[in-house]
């Protein structure tokens, strides 16, 4: 078995199938998911004639285990714990496989915190360059040659191992002078972008565009 608590944990899904068929599934839910968008709005009142020709692409992945860097736990004296699977019952862990060295370590030896301190007694963190950040705590992570910040109430990319290939995708898609990165987050593609272009970076998140400034 991969992971002792699968049988009960919420956490994961897909971990009694192959990789392969992991990332098969995700891509065909993906693609549905895609397909049924257009259909939508090319028949919606205004829509025009819609899209219908366009490519998904291959899809990208990484390593199978050791890959996710952010994670939200019920934290209470007993340990760190995900929710049963369809329900609110926490199931302490002492080590996640999908999740990094780091995360692991945070999770073997986790702060002293009073439960006041905690909104809704949760936990969001997220491995920094340092060690492990937690709800409004601020950190910095390496990507490429830049340095982002980041924060564990904030999104940033789960699987870091994927933002290389990520990065150099949109750099080598992208056709100037003027850019829009659209639900920029901290901003993680714009700060590769705008070497090259003039760039603006619009999300609703105010912290996260501090974070981005």
């Amino acid at each position: 078995m991969v992971c002792e608590y699968s049988d009960k944990c919420g956490g994961c899904s897909l971990l009694d199938v192959s990789y392969e068929e992991q990332v098969r599934n995700k891509s065909r839910l993906f693609e549905d998911s895609v397909r049924a968008a257009v259909s939508d709005s090319s028949v919606s009142e205004g829509a025009g004639e819609g899209v219908s020709d366009f490519e998904i692409l291959p899809p990208v992945f990484a390593e199978q285990f050791g890959y996710r860097s952010r994670a939200r736990f019920r934290y209470s004296k007993e340990g760190l714990s995900f929710y049963e699977k369809r329900t609110n019952t926490p199931v302490i862990i002492k080590k996640c496989p999908v999740l990094d060295e780091k995360m692991n370590a945070f999770i073997a030896n986790p702060p002293r915190l009073n439960l006041w301190e905690l909104p809704d007694g949760e936990l969001s963190c997220i491995s920094t360059d340092k060690g492990i950040v937690y709800n409004s705590g601020v950190g910095w992570v390496s990507v490429k040659d830049k340095k982002i910040p980041v924060s564990g109430d904030v999104f940033f990319q789960s699987n870091r191992l994927l933002l290389p290939s990520l990065i150099d995708f949109v750099m080598e898609n992208t056709e100037g002078p003027s850019v829009m990165d659209l639900y920029s987050g901290v901003g993680t593609f714009s700060a590769f972008l705008e070497d090259k272009y003039d760039v603006t970076a619009v999300e609703i998140n105010r912290k996260c565009l501090s974070l981005a400034k």
